[in-house]
């Protein structure tokens, strides 16, 4: 399993995840996205978000 980082419709791009984030695997355009392939899933972005837009999904993956 892997952890992911999801971002919900109530985000409204106020960048607090951005500006936490120690890989820099947040980007905000309108609305917060993260960059799956640096992002390790700390959850600093998840502490402060101030809306709760943001939580931690447990992913499978599966062999293609």
């Amino acid at each position: 399993m892997e952890r992911r980082i999801f971002i919900g419709d109530t985000c409204v791009g106020c960048a607090f995840c951005m500006l936490v984030c120690p890989y820099n695997a947040i980007e905000v355009f309108g609305r917060a996205r993260v960059d799956y392939e640096i992002c390790n899933a700390c959850m600093k972005c998840v502490a402060c978000c101030p809306n709760s837009a943001i939580e931690v999904v447990e992913t499978v993956e599966t062999e293609a």
